[in-house]
């Protein structure tokens, strides 16, 4: 079992939240313990090639059919589309209002007619990332997730527990440096890095308590999400850099 394969924290971190924060009463009891156990595995049908990185500008469709919708689209850069159950599909429900209002967020079976997986290999040779055609894909309303119009704070709300779990990077490699740091006879200038990366641990967490406290509250974290995403970055490169620098002592 890959330690950190992509599909597993994508469902259960990043998912699963949204759906507690957005979902009524019966997409929670429907969908929380099958994701949250890894019965059920859901991928993110966000980015689409036209948009590019302003997810607003999500060009996917989705019309009003008798108690349902129907979507039409192609969504790319998905990662776990190919053995997930669910997509999370980001849609554009209304045209004629300002670009933010007019989303709807739906999960979508990945198993239903229309539904196309083609895999996207990369130079490395592997195949993690997929494309994803919508055509005439029936949704029944019942799959809608948040309401109507509302799917851009619903996706924010993904994104922040995204971020949340990106805040994680690095600690390992600053607890491998801190630990270093404890068996080594460090100088001056080790004791410094290790005491650096030490509290930069420290806020790194207290980061990621605040967004989970936000998260628990039913409320989307605001831009402490990516001051976490950020300063997590720094960390993991200090971490290695302190690492390396304490494995010469």
């Amino acid at each position: 079992m890959p330690q950190r394969t992509e599909i597993f924290p994508v469902t259960r971190h990043l998912i699963a939240p949204a759906i507690g924060i957005w979902g009524t009463r019966e997409p929670k009891q429907r969908w929380l313990k099958p994701m949250l156990r890894a019965d059920e595995l859901a991928c993110q049908l966000f980015s689409e090639t036209e948009a590019g990185a302003d997810l607003a500008a999500v060009r996917t469709r989705a019309v009003r059919h008798g108690d349902g919708w129907v979507l039409d689209g192609h969504k790319v850069w998905t990662s776990g589309a190919r053995v997930s159950t669910w997509g999370v599909a980001v849609c554009r429900t209304d045209p004629d209002v300002p670009k933010h209002a007019g989303i709807t967020v739906f999960l979508v079976r990945m198993d239903a007619p229309g539904v196309t997986v083609r895999p996207i290999r990369q130079m490395t040779g592997g195949e993690s990332f997929n494309e994803v055609y919508l055509d005439g894909v029936v949704v029944p309303d019942a799959d809608r997730l948040g309401p109507v119009g509302q799917g851009w704070k619903v996706t924010l709300s993904v994104l922040a527990a995204e971020r949340l779990d990106s805040g994680t990077l690095g600690l390992d490699n600053a607890d491998r440096a801190l630990e270093l740091a404890r068996r080594c006879p460090a100088g001056e200038v080790q004791r410094d890095l290790a005491a650096d990366l030490y509290i930069r641990t420290l806020v790194q967490r207290i980061i990621g308590l605040r967004i989970t406290a936000a998260l628990e509250a039913g409320s989307a974290p605001g831009a402490e999400a990516s001051v976490g995403k950020l300063y997590a970055t720094e960390t993991m490169a200090r971490g290695m850099a302190n690492a390396t620098v304490l494995e010469r002592v």
